[in-house]
């Protein structure tokens, strides 16, 4: 993919071998052709959405001139926020980075959980702590390279779906890096991480919205051919009138999301709006697909059924890029209101 062009070169500029591409309707076309093919498991707006600007936008020119021939031959990347006891609260890190004496780099230690491509990965965005009286502002991010000395996979773990990308539990013990792998400026980190998660959820919402026209298109289908009582199961009035609310529904989650692509495209995507998108778009798909499925009876419940995929497939989407229930208290805080959290015990 990365050869023709679909995977990393698209969106890298042409000055470094890339394609330059930088109107994201091009990156939204590979997520949904992606899922169309049934690869949505290959996980490709991982690399093009998720990782990859982190190089792009936060990195100096040395370290793109460094990673680029890695970057441009398709490598496997990865960006590693989540940890055993933090999820999408990403202002409490315990992943330490402590400065070496002489300030040539940091000694890295921590774990990090539910890291998608984390195993099979060359290279690998990582968030911590380089300064923790900062809070916050002392979150830094390191690139660690595949082969550093203490930077392990500690186990892959099974999941209900997703099945062709891996994801695991890396740690870290003690693994040295140089001062040349902090991206962009120290104590930036958390900044960096907010400006990139818009799109990163957008690309979440572009895929959903894909899949539920999948399995609205799968499911008309199947009603049509499906015989039952005498007839076809899509000649029954219950079946019409069901898959009438969800076309309706489809149509409505496609054009909301058509919508933030064209605002993303014109450098407009606001984070409340990218919240809305990923909120409204995972939470449909994953209607659609259950109701999908109950119209295919015991054939939807099959494991390597087409429409049994696209369910499993669409749970997780609910909760990686920031669990949903974070995005409603994004989209809460621009209508004034301020989230209360409990204190800390």
């Amino acid at each position: 993919m990365a050869e023709a062009g679909f995977y990393l070169t698209m969106n890298i500029a042409e000055e470094d071998g890339g394609r330059g591409l930088t109107d994201w309707r091009y990156n939204a076309i590979v997520c949904e052709e992606v899922e169309d093919c049934d690869c949505s498991g290959f996980f490709a707006n991982l690399g093009n959405d998720m990782v990859l600007s982190y190089f792009l936008r936060s990195c100096t020119a040395e370290q793109r001139r460094r990673w680029m021939p890695m970057l441009r031959r398709g490598a496997v990347i990865a960006v590693a926020m989540s940890e055993p006891e933090v999820g999408s609260d990403l202002g409490r890190l315990g992943c330490r980075a402590e400065p070496l004496a002489d300030g040539s780099g940091w000694r890295v230690s921590g774990r990090k959980m539910w890291i998608s491509a984390g195993a099979v990965a060359e290279l690998t965005v990582v968030a911590c702590v380089t300064d923790a009286s900062r809070g916050a502002k002392g979150i830094s991010l390191l690139v660690l390279e595949r082969g550093m000395e203490g930077f392990t996979c500690a186990k892959r773990f099974g999941k209900l779906g997703k099945s062709a990308s891996d994801t695991c539990l890396l740690t870290l013990e003690g693994v040295l890096v140089p001062r040349a792998n902090l991206v962009g400026e120290e104590g930036k980190g958390f900044a960096y991480m907010m400006s990139h998660l818009p799109k990163e959820r957008l690309s979440i919402a572009v895929g959903s919205a894909a899949a539920a026209r999948r399995a609205l298109a799968l499911a008309t289908n199947y009603a049509h051919g499906r015989a039952a009582f005498g007839g076809t199961l899509g000649a029954l009035q219950s079946t019409q009138m069901r898959l009438a609310q969800l076309r309706t529904e489809v149509q409505a989650c496609t054009a909301f999301v058509d919508r933030c692509i064209a605002e993303a495209s014109a450098g407009a995507l606001s984070a409340e709006g990218a919240s809305m998108a990923k909120y409204f778009a995972t939470e449909s798909a994953f209607r659609v697909a259950d109701a999908c499925a109950q119209l295919f009876g015991g054939y939807g419940y099959l494991k390597n059924s087409p429409i049994g995929k696209i369910l499993v497939d669409q749970r997780v989407t609910r909760i990686y890029g920031g669990a949903n229930e974070v995005q409603l208290e994004i989209v809460a805080k621009g209508l004034g209101f301020t989230p209360q959290r409990p204190a800390r015990l």
